[in-house]
């Protein structure tokens, strides 16, 4: 969280960004900080409680302030471009005729037992409608509806979260630019090239991976690269953003090259 106070973070207003954790800040913080009951450094129990208390939680918010459109949840190993994901947002269509609210994400992840959901590695987003229908005015029993479909499939607390999005009709549409997976070079280098860019990258586990993604894409008014001219000679650690050549310090935000796939 520091990292991305420091970076993404500081161009979402602080009564727009909402960290859910296990415990008050030590410190004051630019957002709001909402504390869980849930179980505390839970892959399982506790990632599925803190899924569904940040639906309740975006619900509560988005009545108290109408003018709030959408919610976007992501890990917090994420980089994310805040004005292109509010572009992404505010363009899109109305939901498909007899559905109750809009899901955007990747979808296609499975868990035996269960119809194929959310892959939020990506994050995901959410109309103020499709909040609403969420909770559906009973906040107790969509904690509870989460917790036994976490218990049903295999403990993913996303796709838990789409047993949830079938039932309630939610149109569930995907949203190009979410990067929920590490990708090899030459795809983070293509993705870059596409019609709208990317949107977000997950598995930023480092400073510096975070500080990169900073640099290339809201660059410093006054960017030096003496501390960086020693990296340009090796083209695998160097991409370029519309004119904005950028070099790692230390790990990048990309595979290894002998770890090159095929890109999607």
């Amino acid at each position: 969280m520091q990292w991305i106070l420091k970076t993404w973070a500081g161009q979402v207003p602080p009564d727009s960004l909402v960290i859910i954790g296990d415990a008050e800040p030590k410190e004051p913080v630019a957002a709001t900080v909402h504390s869980t009951r849930c179980p505390a450094h839970s892959h399982w129990e506790g990632a599925c409680c803190k899924y569904a208390e940040a639906v309740v939680l975006a619900q509560k918010l988005m009545k108290m302030d109408r003018s709030f459109q959408w919610t976007y949840f992501t890990d917090d190993d994420a980089y994310v471009r805040v004005g292109q994901m509010e572009n992404a947002l505010v363009s899109q269509q109305p939901p498909v005729a007899g559905t109750h609210g809009l899901i955007l994400g990747n979808f296609g992840c499975v868990a035996k037992g269960c119809l194929p959901g959310l892959c939020a590695g990506g994050g995901y987003a959410a109309s103020s409608a499709a909040v609403d229908r969420l909770v559906n005015n009973n906040v107790q029993a969509f904690l509870g509806e989460e917790m036994q479909n976490c218990a049903r499939c295999d403990r993913w607390a996303d796709i838990a979260l789409s047993q949830i999005f079938h039932r309630r009709g939610l149109e569930m549409r995907p949203l190009p630019g979410l990067n929920g997976w590490e990708m090899s070079k030459p795809c983070f280098e293509k993705d870059l090239t596409s019609e709208n860019g990317p949107l977000m990258y997950h598995y930023i586990n480092s400073w510096g991976q975070m500080d990169l993604l900073h640099r290339l894409f809201l660059p410093p008014p006054q960017v030096s690269d003496v501390a960086l001219r020693g990296n340009t000679i090796l083209g695998e650690t160097c991409v370029q953003f519309r004119g904005n050549r950028q070099c790692c310090i230390d790990e990048c935000p990309w595979s290894l090259p002998e770890e090159v796939g095929t890109c999607s």
